[in-house]
C-alpha cells in the first residue's frame, strides 16, 4: 500500500491520469463561505482495470466523479483522458459541447439515481445514445431490451415508463444505459445500491464483461464485497485527499480499521 500524496506519473497507456484535481464551493447563502470538496486527489486508470473510490460519508468520493463528468466543473488541477476519437483532452477544460459528445458515446456515467424523462419508454431512455450515434431505431431498440433483459428487468417493463419505477428497476434503466455505446470509460457512483442480491449479481457480471473488454472504470461502491470481486485497485479518501491506495483487500482493512 502507498500513500498517494504526490501526483502519479501515470501511463502512456493509461486511459485516464488526473493530477491534482480539486473542487471547491462557494455558499452564497452562507454569506460566501468556502467549502473545500477535493483538496488534491491524483489517480490513473488503465483500460482493462476498475479502480475503486471508498471513503467515509462526505470525503468527497462522489464529487470526484461529478468533477470527472462534468457535472461539477472542477476548481483545478488536471484529468487527461485519451479520446479514441478525439485523441488527448483535458476533462478540467474541456469545452462544454466537447463533454457532451464523449458523454454521448465513450464516457458513460452511472449515477445512484435515474432522472426519468416522463413519457419516455425504459426501452427508449438505454437506446437514446445509439439513436443520437446514427443507429438503426429497430437495431438500437434491439440492443436496449438486450440489455435490460440481462439485467432481469420483466419484459413487461420495457416499454414502460422508468418515472414510475421502483428505485431498482430506474437503476438498471440507468446502467443499461451507461452500457448501451460501449464505452471507453465508466464512472460509477455506486451502481448497484438498489438492487437486490440477485439482479446485483447480474449487474456485477455486466461491469465485469465491459472492463474485461477493454474499459477503464472508476467506481464508488458502499458494499465492500462488491469492491473485493471486480476493481483491481483501490483508493483511499478523506476529506479530499488520496490518503493511500493498494489491493482492495488492504484498502478495505484500513477503512474497517
Amino acid at each position: 500500500m502507498s500513500d498517494l500524496g504526490t501526483s502519479p506519473a501515470g501511463s502512456a497507456t493509461d486511459t485516464l491520469t488526473v493530477t491534482g484535481l480539486h473542487k471547491t464551493f462557494t455558499l452564497h447563502l452562507l454569506g460566501g463561505r468556502r467549502l473545500p470538496a477535493l483538496v488534491d486527489v491524483s489517480l490513473s486508470v488503465a483500460p482493462g482495470e476498475l479502480v475503486a473510490v471508498l471513503g467515509a460519508s462526505g470525503s468527497g468520493k462522489s464529487t470526484l466523479l461529478k468533477c470527472l463528468s462534468r457535472t461539477y466543473l472542477p476548481s483545478g488541477g488536471s484529468a487527461r483522458y485519451r479520446s479514441a476519437r478525439y485523441g488527448p483532452v483535458d476533462l478540467v477544460s474541456a469545452p462544454d459541447q466537447l463533454m457532451v459528445a464523449l458523454r454521448g458515446g465513450e464516457i458513460a456515467v452511472v449515477s445512484q439515481f435515474l432522472h426519468a424523462v416522463p413519457r419516455t419508454p425504459a426501452d427508449l431512455v438505454v437506446a437514446e445514445p445509439l439513436l443520437r450515434n446514427g443507429m438503426d431505431r429497430t437495431a438500437a431498440r434491439d440492443r436496449a431490451r438486450g440489455l435490460l433483459a440481462r439485467l432481469l428487468l420483466p419484459e413487461a417493463l420495457h416499454d414502460g415508463y422508468p418515472s414510475t419505477f421502483s428505485g431498482g428497476e430506474r437503476q438498471r434503466v440507468n446502467l443499461a444505459r451507461a452500457m448501451a455505446t460501449t464505452p471507453r470509460l465508466l464512472l460509477l457512483d455506486e451502481p448497484t445500491s438498489a438492487l437486490d442480491p440477485v439482479t446485483r449479481e447480474a449487474a456485477k457480471a455486466l461491469i465485469r464483461e465491459s472492463v474485461a473488454g477493454g474499459a477503464a472504470a472508476i467506481g464508488v461502491f458502499h458494499d465492500l464485497s462488491t469492491v473485493e470481486e471486480l476493481a483491481s485497485r483501490a483508493l483511499l479518501i478523506e476529506r479530499g485527499r488520496v490518503a493511500a491506495e493498494g489491493k482492495p483487500a488492504e484498502i478495505v482493512t484500513v477503512l474497517n480499521g
